[in-house]
């Protein structure tokens, strides 16, 4: 998916994990995976893979959950 590429204007690198209800069967980019288990799931999958590295939110409506949910401990606004 070339929208990964285009993260930090191309310099990250990592993984990406989208929240979806519904995943494709199939991911053509081994750096993205599919969770469909909920909000505390997709973070918890994204702390462990950024091990003692920051795990990012992107979204609006994924970042509201994760403050209702009190699974940040830090909002960036550029």
């Amino acid at each position: 998916m070339a929208w990964v590429d285009g993260i930090y204007g191309g310099a990250y690198d990592g993984r990406v994990f989208v929240l979806t209800h519904q995943p494709p069967d199939d991911s053509q980019d081994s750096r993205i995976s599919f969770i469909s288990d909920g909000i505390e799931a997709a973070v918890a999958t994204a702390q462990a893979a950024a091990g003692d590295k920051d795990a990012g939110v992107f979204a609006s409506s994924l970042s509201r959950q994760c403050l209702q949910a009190r699974l940040l401990d830090e909002i960036v606004i550029p």
